[in-house]
C-alpha cells in the first residue's frame, strides 16, 4: 500500500480498487511510468471468483480512456494475476 501511495505522489501512475456490485474484488493500476521513453504498464489482480465477467476488461479500458491522453504514453504493457 505504501509503495502505491508513493508511486502516485511521485506522479508515476495511480492504483485503484476494483469493485463489482459494491464488493471489492481486485486492483488495477499502472506500473511506474517511464516518462523519458513514454512507456508504462498496467497491472491488475482480480479475485478468481470474479473472473470471466468482463470486470478486468472494463477496468483496463477505463484506465486507458482516463489516463493515456493525460500522460501521452506511446506504449502500454499489461499483466494479470488472479487468485
Amino acid at each position: 500500500m505504501n509503495s502505491a501511495i508513493s508511486q502516485r505522489e511521485a506522479g508515476k501512475g495511480p492504483q485503484y480498487a476494483v469493485f463489482h456490485k459494491a464488493t471489492m474484488c481486485g486492483v488495477c493500476g499502472f506500473h511506474p511510468f517511464d516518462v523519458t521513453n513514454k512507456t508504462g504498464g498496467i497491472g491488475y489482480w482480480l479475485s478468481q471468483a470474479y473472473t470471466g465477467k468482463g470486470i478486468t476488461t472494463s477496468s483496463v479500458k477505463a484506465l486507458n480512456r482516463h489516463w493515456l491522453p493525460r500522460v501521452r504514453l506511446e506504449s502500454n504493457r499489461g499483466g494479470m494475476r488472479h487468485g
